[in-house]
């Protein structure tokens, strides 16, 4: 090959990952991503709930020690459960939905 040459990477132009996503990207790729990212901001909002209801246990406990503060115990301990099943699904489905978005756009670029 001729040093003199153009090869056809000198010619290629970057573009931005917006600009890739805006060029390549079909709406259910868009939908894909919308739904990933909405599924990340309630995976970061379990933290907090979680603490929230952990933050209740240790009031129950602290506070009374008959029948009634079992019974919120158990009500606080099945919440912890809720949010942890739901976590697990919408961790799957943000996972799920992103790379399924990424190997599409990785794929027609």
């Amino acid at each position: 090959m001729n040093p003199e040459e153009e090869s056809e990477f000198d010619t290629t132009e970057q573009i931005s990952w917006m600009e890739m996503v805006k060029r390549e990207a079909k709406t259910m790729d868009f939908v894909n991503l919308g739904i990933g990212s909405f599924c990340g901001i309630l995976v970061g909002a379990a933290l907090p709930g979680f603490s929230l209801v952990f933050g209740n246990m240790i009031d129950d406990v602290a506070v009374t020690t008959d029948d009634d503060s079992f019974n919120s115990l158990q009500k606080q301990a099945l919440w912890m459960i809720y949010i942890g099943a739901g976590l697990f699904f919408v961790g799957a489905g943000q996972i799920a939905t992103l790379a399924r978005f990424g190997e599409t756009i990785g794929y027609k670029t």
